[in-house]
């Protein structure tokens, strides 16, 4: 049988291991800096978008996202 929900996860799936990818051939390190992650927080703490922790623009869990280096807000704002 198959399952709508975990079809409209796929993507979601497939963006995370992009991510994991890009960031592990970073020569800059994986994890942004501790200064970074917390100014992108702070950004996405008061982004209309943010719902309980996930990207309304992107289905990104945020605190995961924020953390990685290579890793862009959708909207630009960091």
């Amino acid at each position: 049988m198959f399952c709508w929900h975990c079809f409209k996860m796929v993507p979601l799936i497939l963006r995370f291991f992009r991510a994991i990818y890009r960031a592990a051939r970073n020569p800059g390190g994986f994890f942004a800096s501790d200064e970074e992650i917390e100014m992108r927080r702070f950004i996405c703490s008061g982004c209309p978008l943010n719902v309980n922790g996930i990207c309304g623009a992107c289905s990104c869990i945020i605190h995961a996202k924020t953390a990685l280096a290579t890793e862009e807000c959708p909207h630009k704002h960091w």
